[in-house]
């Protein structure tokens, strides 16, 4: 108990007193509750209470009123504050401050969290065919605050057959059945660190035909290309109830999807299926025996095609198969990072033949391309053949004397008549299809030099870049699939840039192999089929950026 402190009136004969007649006390976190005894004096119509955070200084003024309590808010927890109260007049007069009190704020704690409060709901005994709902109910106490919400699922404790899972949406599930029996199912609430659950049971009985419905799979889901005939392999199970049909009736259905479906036996459990645009269809197989009408869906997720091919296929002059009078030298100019300025070059006048094994991605119309070298800056006629087919003849015209650079090769219309200046006839064209194919190379005399040769696509307005001049950035994986009959790779590529995949089906192989030609990117994506991943198990790739 504090002691009476009289606090007289400033500048007046008489004097007020007001005295704390106990300790305060902590009611509610951050607040305080202070009592006085009231003054005497019936010239008081009010108190006010000062506190600060250091004995004998009370910065803070409240005034609370003509009564004897009060209640401060606001106070920090772990702080000692200092209270002092005074009494005033209408009439401005105020009382000196009477005997201090402190008190320290008790650090708050937090509250505690309580387990989840769950019910599943009440047992259920239902007949086939029909299906029971289960409607459970749960509550919380918001605690913790993260996640602050509850995480609900349904799960079997216990059951004589399988179920079919209709509908879940929180805690209101729907279920189908196929056999007669005891079915306990448990509904699990979370609350992020705490977990409650609570029991149902479902007694399920049979038809008063005695008739089980049919069991239905619609099969696994799958992951597909876009344009493939996709099988759906479904299967239905039945006890030949009831006699009348005594046979079970199935249809696949479509549920949703992005494009047109069509089953080329929508009545038959395996059917081909073909897809008018990529995306998510969910499809149904429908089975009934008369009685019980069941089902089971399918997703089939159609990936979108992939960009059109943007490379065109660089081969190395001399890597091919030296026929006749030609020889492999190495001038030291600083031509072509890859292969240290390696050329062919017909030996004498007279004439030399070189022949490449071509692997051509696609079928198509392509444009060759030579990167020469003209001793004398003049034009070169030369001649190709395809396959072994007839000579065509060609040529090429430098637009630089005495540098090496990419020169399309230009149909010669005449026998041993040179194209005209500038290329007025049009570029030679071949047209091939995909797989393997031999190109031979006819040079009249060495007047020409040859370090690469060039296949890209015809109809586009494709250049290729010279060696090391296309922007430096390295290879990134876009995307790589596998497909029953082929595996693709798609990566980020710079125009002018030159590519190179390669692979091990091992991981633990010790060399990697080249997995194809030298890829020149004409566009900023290239795609890679890997023919020859066909029934590999596993193949892995890395991607090398060559210049």
């Amino acid at each position: 108990m504090l002691g009476r402190l009289r606090c007289p009136l400033t500048g007046a004969a008489l004097g007020l007193w007001v005295y704390f007649w106990g300790t305060c006390h902590w009611s509610v976190a951050g607040t305080v509750t202070l009592a006085w005894d009231p003054s005497p004096d019936e010239r008081v119509v009010g108190y006010a209470i000062y506190y600060g955070t250091s004995s004998g200084v009370h910065p803070v003024r409240i005034e609370v009123g003509n009564v004897t309590n009060a209640v401060i808010e606001g106070l920090q927890p772990g702080v000692t504050y200092y209270f002092v109260a005074t009494a005033f007049t209408a009439d401005g007069l105020e009382s000196d401050p009477s005997n201090e009190v402190s008190y320290m704020m008790e650090e708050s704690l937090p509250p505690a969290n309580a387990p989840p409060v769950v019910s599943a709901g009440a047992d259920q005994t239902i007949r086939l065919p029909a299906s029971a709902t289960l409607t459970g109910q749960a509550s919380d106490d918001g605690l913790p605050t993260d996640p602050g919400v509850l995480t609900l699922r349904w799960e079997i404790v216990s059951a004589p057959g399988p179920v079919r899972w209709l509908s879940l949406q929180g805690s209101a599930a729907e279920v189908g059945f196929f056999e007669p029996g005891l079915y306990v199912f448990r509904l699990v609430a979370w609350d992020g660190e705490l977990t409650s659950w609570d029991e149902v049971r479902v007694q399920v009985e049979l038809s008063a035909s005695g008739n089980r419905p049919p069991r239905v799979s619609a099969g696994a889901d799958q992951i597909v290309d876009w344009g493939d005939t996709v099988t759906l392999w479904g299967s239905v199970r039945d006890d030949g109830l009831p006699v009348n049909p005594g046979r079970v009736v199935a249809q696949w259905e479509v549920i949703n999807g992005p494009g047109l479906v069509n089953f080329l036996a929508p009545q038959s459990l395996q059917t081909a299926v073909t897809f008018s645009q990529s995306g998510l269809y969910t499809l149904r197989l429908v089975a009934s025996d008369g009685e019980f009408t069941i089902w089971d869906d399918v997703t089939i997720t159609v990936l979108p095609p992939p960009p059109i091919d943007q490379f065109a296929v660089v081969w190395e002059a001399e890597t091919g198969a030296q026929l006749i009078g030609v020889q492999v030298l190495q001038t030291g100019r600083p031509d072509s990072p890859t292969n240290a300025a390696g050329y062919v070059q017909a030996s004498a006048f007279g004439g030399g033949t070189i022949q490449w094994e071509l692997l051509i991605p696609e079928s198509g119309i392509y444009v060759v391309w030579l990167r020469g070298y003209s001793s004398d800056g003049a034009g070169a006629g030369f001649s190709l053949a395809l396959d072994n087919g007839s000579d065509i003849a060609a040529r090429v015209t430098p637009t630089q004397s005495g540098a090496w650079e990419w020169l399309p090769i230009l149909l010669n219309p005449g026998s041993g008549s040179p194209a005209p200046p500038g290329g007025g006839v049009p570029n030679l064209t071949l047209e091939m299809s995909a797989g393997n194919h031999l190109l031979r190379l006819r040079l009249p005399d060495s007047r020409l030099l040859v370090d690469k040769l060039l296949i890209s696509r015809s109809g586009t307005a494709f250049r290729p870049v010279a060696p090391g001049m296309a922007p430096s950035n390295d290879p990134v994986f876009l995307a790589a699939r596998r497909a029953p009959d082929r595996m693709q790779l798609v990566w980020r590529s710079v125009p002018g840039g030159v590519y190179r995949v390669w692979f091990k089906d091992r991981w633990g192989d010790p060399q990697w192999q080249i997995g194809s030609p030298d890829l020149m990117a004409s566009g900023d994506q290239i795609v890679w089929r890997d023919t020859s991943a066909v029934e590999k198990p596993q193949r892995f790739y890395r991607l090398q950026r060559l210049y």
